[in-house]
């Protein structure tokens, strides 16, 4: 199984009720592990939905380390 494919079945589930931090976590979480194996993060990607759901467009920029 996917982590797309598990991930969709956790949030789909109609118990599930994320929090900012819970979305704040998983988006970190995904971006890190993305990142240690060297995935193109830097671009802006589509939703698109076919319903009654919004359609997204994220945007993904690497920022300079704080000193």
């Amino acid at each position: 199984m996917s982590l797309a494919d598990s991930i969709s079945k956790e949030v789909t589930a109609e118990s599930y009720q994320p929090t900012n931090e819970d979305f704040q976590a998983a988006l970190e979480e995904l971006l890190r592990a993305a990142d240690s194996h060297d995935v193109e993060l830097e671009r802006a990607y589509d939703f698109r939905t076919d319903g009654n759901q919004p359609d997204w467009m994220v945007d993904i920029s690497r920022l300079k380390k704080r000193r």
